[in-house]
């Protein structure tokens, strides 16, 4: 009677076990499922907005071989990361859109927006290959080159309306003062510019930072399903490796050019 007690207690455990088992691989699995589901909806939005998607569709297509392998927690951390390239994505397109708006009211006022237009042409095909990060910094050349047309467009007006006035005798009698005031506009205004070119570093590091995590939480995951869990060929391993490798290295040094960066206006 004892020994059938034991028995029926061993298999109670036992049920218990692969179902909790059971349970643990469902659950994963419907997060991946809708890590995958939430990865295609974002995809469908970049083709609303006109973004290419070829670089998202490869990353929900690995998603996928990863789910049917049965490697849930992989494939939910490879899908989740189609959102984070819609984002940026989104982030270029923003950008786009101001200095587009930037250079079209530049060019109705009569300047000659020639030179920042051919530089923000050529961030759009980048834009449009899904180069983002090179996208976004032709973007931003273009804009300072449009700021500084437009400065020195202002300060040429502001020369030929001084003629037109007859202010020169005034300036003679009071260089002094507008010497002074100069100075202290020219400081003021470059400690202003400072501050905002610090606080644009500092956004440009805040969004790396986000994607060296999302991409080191990647390769721990990747890591261990090959080395712990075995669920990864050798092949798929390296390939997923490398590929978070090289742009993990890239995030890291782009890190380190924006904090010295900042050290240095600081």
């Amino acid at each position: 009677m004892k020994k059938i007690v034991f028995t029926l207690l061993l298999l109670i455990i036992f049920f218990q076990i692969v179902l909790a088992q059971s349970l643990g691989e469902d659950r994963e699995k419907i997060k991946a499922l809708q890590a995958i589901e939430n990865a295609e909806k974002q995809i469908e939005e970049m083709k609303k907005l006109g973004f290419g998607v070829k670089y998202a569709n490869d990353t929900l297509n690995e998603a996928k071989l990863l789910f049917e392998r049965g490697d849930y927690l992989a494939a939910e951390s490879v899908a989740n990361y189609v959102e984070f390239i819609k984002q940026t994505a989104m982030k270029v397109y923003e950008m786009i859109d101001k200095v587009e708006n930037e250079l079209y009211d530049a060019r109705s006022r009569g300047i000659n927006v020639s030179v920042p237009m051919e530089i923000f042409n050529q961030g759009i095909k980048m834009f449009e290959i899904e180069d983002y990060k090179e996208a976004e910094k032709l973007i931003t050349e273009a804009e300072e080159k449009l700021e500084e047309i437009e400065a020195e467009q202002a300060f040429s007006q502001t020369i030929e309306k001084s003629k037109e006035y007859e202010l020169v005798p005034m300036i003679k009698e009071n260089w002094h003062i507008i010497l002074f005031s100069i100075i202290f506009l020219s400081s003021f205004g470059y400690f202003v510019y400072k501050r905002l070119e610090i606080r644009a570093i500092k956004n440009k590091t805040k969004t790396l930072e986000r994607e060296k995590e999302a991409l080191e939480k990647m390769m721990k995951d990747v890591q261990r399903m090959y080395f712990v869990e075995r669920k990864m060929e050798k092949k798929e391993y390296t390939r997923a490796i490398e590929r978070c490798g090289r742009r993990l290295v890239e995030v890291k040094k782009n890190l380190e050019v924006l904090r010295q960066k900042v050290k240095s206006k600081l």
